[in-house]
């Protein structure tokens, strides 16, 4: 397979390097195979899924760990890769239940990146539940409108229905507050099939969320205005989120003046329009 093959002749400073878990991409690349050849006998559904997992793999393909313990990483935006960014916290104390099933979010502001386009920024909600009787796993239903209020209906449980919708994970419980999402069905052990999405803060108490600042993990890119998660799939985004439609500008001030605080860049953050939104369904 060509893929195998340039797995296995990647290079890193000249040298020829064995990729560690050549088998696992190996055998995620001839899923990614598999499933392409259906696409022309099925619809958008597929198509939608098959793109996701190729840009898994391709993921997979630029960061993954090589024998040398070095990493090949893919920089997507303007801003410059930085070790200098501060550590940022999640909410402490943070309450996974009230956040999960207290009702559906409505995203006031977000940052563009590779599956959520500016194209985008209109009707984008939120909403979550517990697949699992332990409250570790959660479903997550995301929706948007694409090129304007009750535009065409971009639904992740449609567009990602063959491979299992959206999924998160609380994988460590002394850490609620991150969790690992991804598509249901990639196995967890393919790299990139996960990203890391943090509640940084959710308020005004841990018994009622009303508003909530999200990160896809660690800001790793510096820019003029402060630090940048990536735009990619993974280790991407930046959600300002609250439980109404109706903006309170009172309340996007405070949690863009949090997400300031913790060192991020706010130029990244556009408006999503919630007026007149129906919230039609796919």
């Amino acid at each position: 397979m060509q893929a195998k093959v340039k797995l296995l002749e990647a290079k890193a400073n000249g040298e020829d390097l064995e990729v560690a878990t050549e088998d696992h991409l190996v055998e995620a690349m001839e899923a990614v195979e598999a499933v392409a050849m259906a696409v022309p006998s099925h619809g958008e559904e597929l198509v939608a899924a098959v793109v996701v997992m190729v840009e898994v793999v391709a993921t997979v393909v630029a960061t993954v760990v090589l024998s040398h313990g070095k990493a090949v990483e893919v920089v997507e935006d303007a801003a410059v890769p930085s070790d200098g960014c501060p550590t940022v916290s999640v909410q402490p104390d943070f309450n996974a239940s009230e956040f999960v099933q207290g009702g559906k979010w409505y995203i006031q502001q977000q940052m563009a990146v590779k599956y959520l386009p500016s194209s985008q920024n209109f009707c984008v909600t939120a909403e979550y539940s517990y697949t699992d009787a332990s409250r570790s796993k959660v479903h997550v239903a995301n929706y948007a409108n694409e090129g304007g209020v009750n535009g065409k209906v971009y639904d992740s449980d449609k567009q990602l229905g063959i491979l299992g919708g959206i999924c998160g994970d609380i994988d460590d419980p002394s850490q609620p507050a991150k969790l690992a999402v991804g598509p249901c069905n990639l196995p967890k052990w393919i790299p990139g099939a996960r990203g890391p999405y943090w509640v940084l803060a959710a308020g005004p108490s841990a018994a009622n969320y009303e508003w909530a600042l999200i990160s896809g993990g660690q800001p790793t890119h510096e820019a003029a205005g402060g630090c940048r998660t990536g735009t990619g799939i993974n280790d991407s985004g930046l959600w300002i989120f609250t439980r109404k439609a109706a903006r309170d500008e009172a309340v996007v001030t405070k949690l863009r003046s949090i997400a300031h605080e913790k060192g991020f860049d706010l130029s990244v953050l556009a408006d999503v329009e919630q007026a007149g939104c129906t919230y039609k369904p796919a």
